[in-house]
């Protein structure tokens, strides 16, 4: 995980562009929301739940979970040491 950490600030990097935490913040919070509805928590509906979305979606969190621990200086080993 901490390679893709390592690919994850290359990529930023490579984009030229570093948004706030404002901007972070909204998208993980609709990365979450993404998520939820991943989890098919609606019964009336009778779908069965899309694993492989469901995996997409939690990928994208770490992403934008990243972005904001990189905005300040906190390494996955702090994370871990928190954890």
């Amino acid at each position: 995980m901490i390679e893709q950490w390592d690919n994850l600030d290359a990529f930023q990097d490579s984009m030229g562009s570093h948004f706030n935490d404002r901007e972070y913040s909204l998208a993980l919070f609709m990365e979450v929301a993404e998520l939820v509805d991943s989890l098919n928590w609606k019964p009336w509906r009778g779908q069965p739940m899309d694993r492989e979305n469901l995996k997409r979606e939690m990928i994208d969190v770490l992403f934008f979970v990243h972005h904001i621990a990189r905005n300040h200086n906190i390494t996955p080993e702090e994370l871990r040491i928190k954890f």
